[in-house]
């Protein structure tokens, strides 16, 4: 498991404004592809298929970005994806992000774990939680 896990991402033509820096929002897209990725290739977790065959969903709850620096169309942006909090019923990752070393900004999204059949918050299962704890004491070993 690489830890702490990192994202990598083209700044494309696609998310830039006018001005030719990705326009804010963007990055929230960014961050949500960070996280299946991490499911993925960090976790070993089937993300889609515990959504689709699971029927556990993890929707942002809060989300919020501080912005350092722009970036710009072109750059290649790396993401770090930190477990943050574990809670009862959710999950909150920080995302600090930089180009070519240089900080740029960092987000953090609190996600909660429910059921896609009622739509409410649930117990997060002992797999996810085992998963996330791993990955948290790996993180902090690598430290």
């Amino acid at each position: 498991m690489q830890t702490p896990y990192r994202h990598r991402r083209l700044i494309r033509f696609a998310d830039c404004d006018p001005a030719g820096i990705v326009y804010f929002p963007r990055f929230f897209d960014i961050f949500h592809e960070a996280i299946e990725d991490w499911y993925r290739e960090a976790l070993q977790i089937d993300y889609w298929g515990r959504l689709m065959r699971g029927r556990t969903g993890f929707p942002a709850v809060r989300a919020e970005c501080d912005y350092k620096a722009p970036c710009r169309l072109g750059e290649a942006l790396e993401i770090t994806v930190l477990v943050e909090r574990i809670g009862g019923r959710s999950l909150t990752l920080r995302f600090p992000a930089a180009v070519g070393g240089e900080p740029r900004l960092e987000g953090r999204i609190t996600c909660a774990i429910t059921s896609l059949d009622t739509h409410r918050s649930i117990a997060m299962p002992s797999d996810l939680r085992a998963a996330y704890e791993r990955y948290y004491e790996a993180c902090r070993a690598s430290a």
